[in-house]
């Protein structure tokens, strides 16, 4: 039934490697609309890290924008520390689900550990999505 559609996530293909993007500090503030010390807050509690060079990559660029959004909502960068250690403990979780494949000499075999890694990081993002709905559902008496 359309009532039981689940919540939209991304599809295993984004989480494919995309084409690089390097961007200075002053280009990322720009893109993103952050402040200087928003940045340097986000980069102290570990949601952006520059990389070689100093330079920010397109999912810097996309966390910026996106953390930008939760700042003028009302959110302080402390406050997104959680959504950092939330996504960190499911990336370990769907990497060791696939580290024996991915640990294979074959190339066959790690590429296969990477697509499986992708589908099952949907389907934890997809339950991510269900689960907050349903809290603010509960939440909110709606």
């Amino acid at each position: 039934p359309a009532a039981l559609r689940a919540a939209e996530a991304p599809s295993p293909r984004e989480f494919a490697a995309g084409a690089e993007v390097r961007m200075t500090r002053a280009e990322l503030l720009a893109h993103s609309g952050l402040s200087a010390t928003s940045l340097a807050e986000l980069e102290q509690f570990g949601l952006l890290t520059a990389g070689p060079g100093g330079y920010f990559d397109a999912d810097a660029a996309h966390v910026a924008s996106m953390s930008a959004e939760l700042l003028t909502e009302g959110l302080e960068p402390r406050h997104l520390r959680s959504f950092r250690t939330a996504a960190d403990r499911e990336a370990t979780l769907i990497t060791q689900l696939v580290s024996a494949q991915a640990r294979q000499r074959d190339p066959d075999a790690r590429e296969r550990a990477g697509a499986e890694a992708a589908q099952l990081a949907a389907t934890v993002l997809r339950l991510h999505s269900q689960l907050v709905k349903a809290g603010l559902r509960r939440d909110l008496g709606r």
